[in-house]
């Protein structure tokens, strides 16, 4: 027993091989399964078609829209697929003599088991033989939001209890992973990707011990990323965007400087210079050019003229 508190941790071998063993596979929906999970949404029927593909893709799925439009239900539809079928994952597991938890009892769902009693598989009727270390679960279908960090990507070491935690997609293992308003979590969406592009790419993830042994874990994850952001940029095409907006307004501001000279010569404005150097222009050009400016100060000349004299009696 672990700490004589609970049950012993697996070998970290053993898990990884039990992973393998349960592999959640390319998943397979008809259309008459999709309308079935679908069957309390109202989505197009574009929509709908899409979605068959790039569930029976098992690769990980980009869901983009506005917010409110459904996308999130219909990721806990998927889910809800994934958590029909059951599968066995240890209580922790057993690393370098280091101990990680990997049961979550608030992620992870204990399946329904004749031979169990009320407690969870690793409670058992008399007669019934079986490793107390493993409990059945259903396929997890786990939600992160916009509290993930770089951190809960990795192995979380409690210096009270002196063990590690699990991060979010080792124990999402074998079922859904879905990053829900993605591109607004603590960490940027780039730093993110790139933290994944090898698990994505190969299904296999690395984990780093205090100590900093990484150790190689399965990657049987579908990733869902959900997001209403109207783009991600990379910091690349963000610099190039940004060049190109302060290339082009400077280009508008050297237009602008050009004509205003030119305005001034003798060229662009007969009468222009000459009034920039005196200071003074006739009527007749101020009426032609600046008619506004012109009926100001006429106006204000006729205000402040002085009342006529009173004729004598």
């Amino acid at each position: 027993m672990w700490a004589k508190s609970g049950p012993a941790p697996v070998p970290f071998e053993v898990y990884n091989e039990a992973i393998r063993r349960q592999k959640s596979g390319r998943l397979t929906v008809t259309s008459r399964t999709m309308r079935q999970i679908l069957s309390q949404l109202v989505i197009s029927e574009t929509t709908f078609q899409r979605l068959g593909p790039a569930l029976n893709s098992g690769s990980s799925i980009f869901m983009y829209g506005p917010p409110g439009n459904g996308k999130t239900s219909i990721a806990h539809a998927i889910g809800n697929l994934m958590l029909s079928e059951s599968m066995y994952i240890p209580y922790s597991v057993y690393i370098d003599g280091q101990v990680v938890k990997l049961f979550d009892a608030v992620n992870h769902k204990l399946a329904a088991d004749d031979e169990t009693t009320r407690f969870g598989t690793g409670s058992l009727r008399a007669g019934v033989h079986r490793d107390p270390r493993w409990v059945r679960i259903r396929r997890p279908f786990i939600v992160v939001g916009g509290e993930l960090n770089m951190a809960g990507l990795d192995l979380v070491f409690d210096d009270v209890n002196k063990y590690y935690e699990a991060p979010f997609q080792v124990k999402a293992n074998g079922g859904i992973l879905l990053i829900d308003d993605f591109g607004r979590q603590q960490v940027r969406p780039r730093d993110l990707l790139n933290r994944w592009i090898v698990p994505l790419e190969n299904r296999i993830d690395y984990l780093t011990l205090h100590t900093g042994r990484k150790v190689e874990v399965p990657f049987d994850v579908m990733v869902v990323f959900s997001t209403n952001l109207p783009t991600v940029l990379t910091p690349l095409q963000e610099t190039q965007l940004s060049l190109l907006w302060h290339g082009t307004m400077s280009q508008i501001m050297v237009a602008v400087i050009i004509g205003h000279i030119y305005i001034g010569t003798p060229v662009g404005m007969e009468g222009a210079f000459s009034a920039m150097g005196n200071g003074h222009v006739d009527v007749n050009w101020a009426r032609e050019h600046h008619s506004l400016w012109l009926e100001k100060i006429e106006s204000k000349a006729k205000t402040e003229a002085p009342p006529a004299p009173a004729p004598a009696e």
